[in-house]
């Protein structure tokens, strides 16, 4: 276990160097975990489908959300994601960050753990890694043990 966490540690680092503005905070508790096939998840888990949406209208029961939805997604959300149709969502684990009754419309919205992007590029404050180092971390994840995500430029994490 220990090693594992040592990884974690390593790929947090690298992936959020580039933070230099920001202090290093915990995000809120991993909620669920979605995908597309599930390898023996131990986390509540759900399958994205073709009408399963993250959705950020600027309404507050429509903010940070899954939904569902059959119709012509354009005709009613102003700010969305098809998450199905997203290839680095292949595997990836949901926080609660701003999610909860408390959520605060503006103050973020899906902030996801998912596979980095295959240009090398950053995510829009999501965690991305490679999907392998993605796929053994949600598998290592145990609901029963509260994980969090800490983020924070290298110089803040190298103080915890």
């Amino acid at each position: 276990m220990k090693k594992l966490k040592l990884n974690l540690f390593l790929i947090f680092t690298v992936l959020l160097i580039f933070l230099s503005n920001f202090k290093a905070q915990a995000a809120p508790n991993i909620k669920r975990i979605f995908w597309n096939g599930n390898p023996g998840f131990k986390f509540p888990f759900r399958e994205a489908g073709p009408y399963d949406y993250w959705v950020s209208n600027s309404t507050w029961d429509e903010y940070n959300v899954w939904m569902t939805y059959k119709g012509n997604p354009k005709n009613r959300f102003i700010d969305y994601e098809l998450l199905s149709s997203q290839p680095l969502y292949k595997y990836a684990a949901a926080t609660d960050f701003n999610y909860n009754s408390d959520k605060i419309y503006g103050n973020g919205s899906g902030i996801f753990m998912h596979i980095a992007p295959y240009s090398g590029g950053g995510t829009l404050g999501c965690v991305g890694m490679p999907e392998d180092k993605l796929l053994n971390i949600l598998m290592w994840m145990d609901p029963s043990k509260n994980p969090v995500i800490i983020m924070g430029p290298t110089s803040e994490l190298n103080k915890m």
